[in-house]
């Protein structure tokens, strides 16, 4: 027949004690470190739409800078901003 020991050691309350104490400890250190990790995460989420921002800015300015060229090649060619005549202003002879 099997018997069993229904008996309780300070041994037995010690290793329990211990077993649950850890978990315990290890849960909060984890909890930690995800607190850790998703503040972190929400930093860079930050810096992230200040720098979509920027590239949003930049691709303007580029958009910006592309419309001047065309005009200046156009204004060079004589196309841009051209009424229906052009006056020119007679041309000054440099004095000696």
């Amino acid at each position: 027949m099997v018997a069993i020991d229904y008996t309780i050691s300070v041994g037995s309350i010690a290793e329990v004690i211990t077993l649950l104490g850890g978990g315990l400890v290890a849960v909060g250190v984890m909890r930690s470190t995800v607190n850790n990790i998703q503040a972190k995460v929400d930093d860079m989420e930050t810096e992230l739409k200040g720098l979509t921002k920027a590239l949003m800015q930049l691709a303007v300015q580029h958009e910006r800078i592309n419309h001047l060229e065309e005009d200046i090649r156009e204004m060079k060619r004589g196309d841009g901003f051209v009424g229906v005549e052009i006056k020119r202003l007679p041309r000054r002879e440099p004095d000696d």
